[in-house]
């Protein structure tokens, strides 16, 4: 400064949090940048600002006295995001080509794992409550790793899990795996987890609709950039029907489709395009899977699917572009079927009632950030001042129905109006008019940034 001054113009600290006992999906990482400008020298400061606590807040007189060239808001756009998943899998890439086997952790080699929440515990109509535990073993760094999950369900008084084996080289990954489990027919979820374990415990509103699926399977990865992988499996299935088990305190279970048949070989080839992170300004997410399978019997079938998302920036909004669909060949197997309407899709219209071989679905939305209250949280923070108000249109339509299922197709397009509002960037309020069924659908969620450790 000046030419004579050695001061600070720029300062970096990042801080990060992570469990050494419990191996989940989710870290805390703290990151504080400080861009330093603009000095002015020999003031004639009062003494009395540089006796008492070291760090101090001014007055507001005095802090008035020294306004921002710049509104806040606008300086930190472009260094106060969210760590991205681009950062990690760059230090983590960069780690790996220096090191590569022998790339350090600092993480303990056997660790209790679990992939959410729900993993430990969750309720469900076919399965009543179940409770559930897991374990991680590493060797190698990291490198080599068996980890193994299971799960009692106290409803149908049946043990299911998944122990998978895995090896990796760089961005290369072989697993082998044989499971026991319970799922959804849906590609995508529509509700967090946790959120859909207390409605159907609570109020009878379960909305997934499940089969049995026992089976073994080989999966190759391998990582392609920072962002993107395309992945290779194969294996065998068993498929089995699931009744419901439980009894709500309030309401009643609709029926769970019947979507057992015979056992399946299918080889699925992957290609997926990762989300930036959470809280991000713009974002670019797709994934595709072409999957094909030989029924016993000899019948073979082919199922396409894919889904994305784009988030962009248009001045202080947001466009979000949501998608998903699918087409499959005729001799689709039940448990394979595309779904179609009610929350997670289609607010207004009766949850899940179309479906078929051929799905699509749009979703476009408009998030604009509007004045909010601001409360206090403790003596040193406040929530924003801002709420996301979201209006959206949605469309979606399905087509050739699967035999041995109850989803009929739509007559036509089925069409969506709703307004959603989203406060801290975690909860959701939403509510849709069905243009079709004239009938408004109300529900609220956390955001689906979380849904996955939930």
């Amino acid at each position: 400064w000046e030419q004579r001054w050695w001061l600070p113009y720029h300062q970096e600290i990042e801080i990060r949090r992570r469990a050494t006992w419990l191996d989940v999906p989710a870290r805390g990482i703290i990151r504080g940048r400080w861009e330093i400008d603009g000095y002015v020298f020999n003031l004639g400061l009062a003494p009395s600002w540089f006796a008492g606590d070291e760090i101090t807040f001014l007055p507001k007189a005095d802090r008035d006295s020294f306004p921002w060239a710049t509104p806040l808001g606008a300086a930190i756009q472009d260094v106060a995001e969210p760590v991205r998943l681009n950062d990690l899998e760059r230090v983590r890439a960069q780690a790996e080509a220096i090191a590569g086997r022998r790339a350090l952790t600092g993480l303990k080699a056997n660790r209790l794992g679990v992939r959410s929440l729900s993993d430990l515990l969750h309720a469900n109509r076919v399965e009543g409550l179940a409770a559930g535990a897991g374990v991680v073993l590493r060797g190698g760094g990291e490198r080599r790793e068996l980890r193994g999950l299971a799960s009692y369900g106290f409803g149908d008084t049946r043990a299911k899990g998944r122990l998978t084996a895995a090896d990796r080289e760089g961005r290369d990954a072989l697993e082998a795996s044989v499971y026991r489990e319970v799922r959804d027919v849906g590609d995508w979820p529509v509700i967090a987890p946790l959120l859909n374990s207390f409605a159907s415990q609570e109020f009878g509103d379960d909305y997934g609709d499940y089969y049995l699926a026992d089976g073994a399977q080989l999966r190759y990865r391998r990582g392609v950039g920072v962002r993107s992988e395309w992945s290779a499996t194969g294996g065998r299935e068993w498929i089995g029907s699931l009744g419901i088990t439980a009894a709500p305190a309030n309401g009643t279970f609709r029926p769970n489709p019947a979507l057992g048949g015979r056992g399946v070989d299918f080889l699925r080839l992957g290609l997926e395009r990762r989300s930036e992170g959470f809280a991000v300004r713009r974002d670019l997410h797709l994934e595709a899977q072409l999957e094909g399978g030989r029924l016993d019997g000899g019948t073979t079938y082919l199922r396409l699917s894919g889904a994305g998302h784009a988030l962009l920036p248009v001045g202080s909004a947001r466009l979000l572009i949501r998608a998903a669909g699918g087409v499959a060949s005729a001799a689709l197997p039940a448990h394979r079927a595309f779904v179609l309407g009610g929350r997670g899709t289609l607010l207004g219209e009766d949850f899940r009632a179309w479906g078929g071989a051929r799905m699509a679905l749009l979703h476009a939305e408009w998030r604009v950030p509007v004045p909010f209250v601001s409360l206090g949280v403790g003596p040193y923070a406040r929530t924003p001042r801002t709420l996301t108000v979201a209006p959206y249109v949605a469309t979606g339509w399905a087509d050739h129905p699967v035999a041995g299922t109850p989803w009929p197709a739509t007559p036509g397009a089925r069409v969506t109006l709703g307004l959603a509002l989203e406060w801290l960037g975690v909860f959701r309020w939403e509510m849709g008019y069905g243009a079709q069924t004239r009938r408004i659908g109300l529900a609220f969620d956390v955001t689906r940034d979380f849904w996955a450790i939930l």
